[in-house]
């Protein structure tokens, strides 16, 4: 059977710490301007949110995941880099609690590329739809069907951009997609390290997403 080609992103991924709590703070950026009458004037700046991430040990934890930690910060030269990193409130194509499918979200034809696909997740609330780009794809787990909702084999997944181009085998159009995803971040504060009995013990990480330009 014909299998995905995967072109890698080699940028570095933010340590998985089990260990670790996460807090995820979506931001659009919105100009409120209040009214002499109590009125309100609400100004969308930004089309597409950008997540800040807190992470910290939950309560005294392992100092080896504390320490993986601080070794990619020194190697990320501090706020100076950036990577990847999962935003495990919204990293999946489905709900948290199921397995990604392959006709989970749509793919939308790339208008600089006509024979590639760009992936994408919609948000909805009754007919409005909040559509987002997923540019950094894990692309081990990306699955893709076509028009008829069958899932295809043979197409390349660009871990770099997010698009999806289809191979000679690749029977119809391709359509939808599921899997997993990443954010682009960096640093976005000093580390802060707690020592008690020569152990660290604690530590808070913040971390901000970077806005990518559509390729």
């Amino acid at each position: 059977m014909t299998t995905p080609t995967i072109i890698l992103d080699d940028s570095p991924i933010f340590p998985n710490c089990p260990t670790f709590g996460y807090v995820a703070e979506p931001n659009y950026l919105v100009k409120i301007t209040s009214r002499e009458g109590g009125f309100e004037r609400r100004q969308r700046m930004w089309s597409r949110p950008l997540t800040r991430i807190t992470a910290s040990p939950t309560g005294d934890q392992p100092q080896k995941d504390i320490e993986s930690v601080i070794a990619f910060w020194h190697a990320m030269g501090g706020l100076s880099s950036a990577f990847r990193a999962t935003d495990w409130t919204d990293y999946l194509s489905c709900s948290l609690d199921d397995n990604p499918a392959p006709t989970d979200m749509p793919l939308v034809l790339s208008g600089d590329s006509p024979q590639s696909w760009r992936l994408v997740k919609q948000y909805t609330a009754g007919s409005i739809i909040q559509q987002r780009e997923i540019l950094k794809p894990l692309g081990a787990s990306i699955r893709v069907a076509n028009e008829l909702a069958i899932e295809q084999h043979d197409f390349t997944i660009d871990e770099n951009t997010g698009l999806v181009t289809k191979g000679g085998t690749f029977s119809g159009t391709p359509t939808s997609w599921g899997g997993e995803f990443y954010i682009w971040c960096r640093f976005d504060a000093q580390l802060n390290p707690s020592v008690t009995n020569y152990k660290i013990m604690n530590i808070t990480v913040q971390l901000a997403e970077l806005r990518l330009p559509l390729p």
